[in-house]
């Protein structure tokens, strides 16, 4: 709903993320490849992870953890999720 607002952090996706998901590559994730956090991994085409430096150019994809308890539904077609506000 856009008259609402709830309270979120935004993250990367993890290397597993992607790993699961083959058709995402040149992604940024959140998993960094050095101990300075200035190297980070990426998936490439070939479905092998990459360290890259983080100011270089990679797609992203933000991501939101949402509550269990912030949740009606199944996730089914007939029962979809629905993000509920403690609001209500």
């Amino acid at each position: 709903s856009l008259d609402k607002t709830i309270k979120t952090k935004v993250s990367l996706i993890s290397i597993g993320d992607i790993i699961l998901n083959h058709d995402l590559s040149n992604y940024f994730t959140l998993t960094s490849s050095s101990k300075k956090n200035n190297f980070i991994y990426t998936i490439q085409k070939d479905g092998n992870p990459y360290s890259k430096i983080i100011s270089s150019s990679n797609y992203v994809v933000p991501v939101i953890t949402i509550s269990k308890e912030n949740l009606e539904g199944t996730g089914t077609l007939a029962d979809p999720l629905k993000v509920v506000s403690d609001n209500e």
